[in-house]
């Protein structure tokens, strides 16, 4: 397990990302899983709706 500390690229993504997900700390998990090409294993309705994740879900 890596800890990653949240970055400015990560910071501004999330904030970019359409709003499908109020939650600041889920938009910063996704941002970070898109900024380090990532694969993201989450129950969470709503991540499927970024297009952003497509192929990064597990």
């Amino acid at each position: 397990m890596a800890i990653i500390p949240v970055s400015r690229a990560i910071a501004e993504r999330a904030v970019a990302l359409p709003e499908h997900h109020k939650d600041p700390v889920d938009r910063i998990i996704i941002a970070t899983t898109i900024e380090h090409q990532a694969q993201l294993l989450s129950v969470d309705g709503r991540f499927p709706d970024y297009q952003e994740l497509t192929g990064r879900l597990v």
